[in-house]
């Protein structure tokens, strides 16, 4: 296991490349920041008309999707208008910065995110928390996706090492609580979207040697697997997100705005709940919002979807607070309401639905019994557990004693909807695996299944649907075919009352 994170940064130097203007007054300067080991960080820092040092203004830090790089700050016309400035990083091996990526690694990416503040507080026309000429920027911070992860780990970073986070606000989207929970659930690879994402990173960054190591050989088997020693792939992607901080006893105590797509095939809405509820104290919580939509990361449309349809991707969120608003109460104290509901989540139709707590899930009849066979061919198999009208909103949780003699066994578990089995479709695209992963008797399994917001209508029912193969983790069935037992198969479902 590589040393976690050093006691101290080393100051932060900044290259700095002509101007960028425009006529309105607004400016645009690249810069190049030296982080902790010499590495240069490319920074796009934009800076309103009319900030000065007499008059200083927040600013908001953002970054890119994997596979991205920095993006031009000037494109933020409404920000600088209200007085709040703006700046755009590319991460460890992206765009022009150097060094190599190792995946928003609180060591490497952390570390340079923290020497950006620094360069950020640096400057005389940012506003600062402790006074002019401080080290405490006014920062707010927007991205998705890698870009909603360089949030979490950057303000974890941050708190860990100086005991407070310097970020007044963030607002992440689509992005991952525990790394390793969404590249490979319950162990499992997810092949399809996991490789493009790889692919993609791969032609667009320098990537350090043991990224594509354990990334190529756990692929190749469909499991994390440890990289080249000392790399333990499986615990090292723990370390990288807010799961490994929370882990350590740490909370922000910031606002914080998060969006999460229900259908998301890799970051999917259990990560986004899961950073919402457990990397936050109960008064940050209070002050923030979590959004859902019915969209996020999802494969390429040459890839068939199955075994069973999904239900549609519809757009839209509800009760959506607009990114500047947002900042606008965060940094600068505007008022907002955000009465309505700390849970703004979207159904599968479309309809809103407005929630101050999540719903506990609530048992359902227990199906004593569930064989399936195992390997990558069998049949689906569902089994009605709840009838309409109903609405769900959250993460359903399963837990059955399994019995298997196969080594590696795993299954694939999702919630349906639909009048009859043979019309249901599957909640969100959701499958998560469980896996068995040598001979057992009764050996109990307890697992999250994806979460879901949706509306089951009058006519309708809930299916609980099992397959030994799915689409979505292609070649990463069981290794052998087999039978897998599931008995005292309990489901507990998210029921709003």
């Amino acid at each position: 296991m590589k040393t976690r994170i050093g006691a101290a940064l080393l100051s932060a130097i900044a290259l700095v490349a002509p101007v960028t203007a425009r006529a309105d007054g607004h400016t645009m300067e690249a810069v190049f920041v030296t982080s902790f080991d010499g590495t240069e960080i490319d920074v796009n820092i934009c800076r309103p008309a009319g900030a000065s040092a007499e008059n200083p203004v927040p600013i908001v830090l953002t970054s890119h999707g994997w596979g991205g790089a920095k993006s031009s700050c000037l494109n933020r016309t409404t920000f600088f208008d209200a007085g709040i400035g703006f700046a755009s990083m590319s991460q460890r091996g992206a765009g022009e910065s150097g060094g190599e990526s190792n995946v928003m690694d609180p060591d490497f990416e952390g570390r340079d995110i923290l020497a950006v503040v620094d360069h950020l507080a640096s400057l005389e026309w940012v506003k600062k928390d402790d006074g002019p000429g401080g080290v405490d920027p006014v920062l707010g911070a927007v991205g998705g996706s890698y870009g909603g992860g360089f949030q979490w780990v950057g303000a974890f970073t941050d708190q860990l090492l100086h005991g407070r986070t310097r970020f007044n606000a963030l607002r992440p989207g689509n992005t991952w609580h525990d790394l390793r929970a969404s590249l490979a659930p319950n162990g499992v690879m997810r092949t399809v979207i996991v490789s493009g994402l790889y692919a993609g990173g791969a032609r667009s960054y320098d990537i350090a040697p043991w990224v594509h190591a354990s990334m190529v050989s756990s692929l190749a088997s469909g499991e994390l697997l440890d990289g080249p020693d000392p790399i333990d792939f499986g615990s090292e992607l723990h370390q990288h997100g807010s799961a490994w901080f929370v882990d350590q006893g740490l909370a922000l105590d910031i606002p914080v705005y998060q969006q999460q797509g229900a259908s998301d095939l890799v970051f999917n809405l259990n990560e986004g709940l899961h950073n919402f509820e457990l990397a936050l104290t109960d008064d940050a919580r209070a002050r923030s919002a979590f959004v859902n939509d019915q969209g996020g990361h999802n494969v390429p449309a040459e890839v068939p979807s199955g075994p069973l349809p999904y239900t549609p991707r519809s757009e839209g969120q509800c009760g959506t607070i607009g990114e500047l608003a947002w900042f606008q109460h965060t940094l600068l104290g505007e008022p907002l309401d955000l009465s309505d509901g700390r849970y703004r989540l979207r159904t599968v139709d479309g309809a809103c639905v407005l929630l101050d707590a999540l719903p506990e899930p609530t048992a359902v009849t227990p199906i004593p019994t569930w064989t399936s066979t195992t390997g990558p061919r069998g049949l689906v198999q569902s089994r009605e557990v709840a009838q309409g009208p109903m609405r769900l909103a959250g993460i359903p949780t399963l837990a059955f004693d399994a019995t298997a003699i196969d080594r590696d066994a795993r299954l694939f578990w999702g919630i349906a909807v639909g009048t009859t089995a043979e019309d249901a479709q599957l909640v969100g695209a959701q499958w998560m695996p469980t896996r068995v992963t040598m001979p057992v008797l009764e050996h109990t399994i307890v697992t999250e299944l994806g979460g879901v917001v949706v509306d089951v209508e009058e006519g309708e029912k809930v299916f609980l649907v099992s397959s030994p193969s799915v689409d979505q983790y292609v070649a990463h069935s069981s290794r052998t075919p087999g039978v897998l037992l599931a008995e005292n198969v309990r489901l507990r479902l998210p029921i709003v009352e």
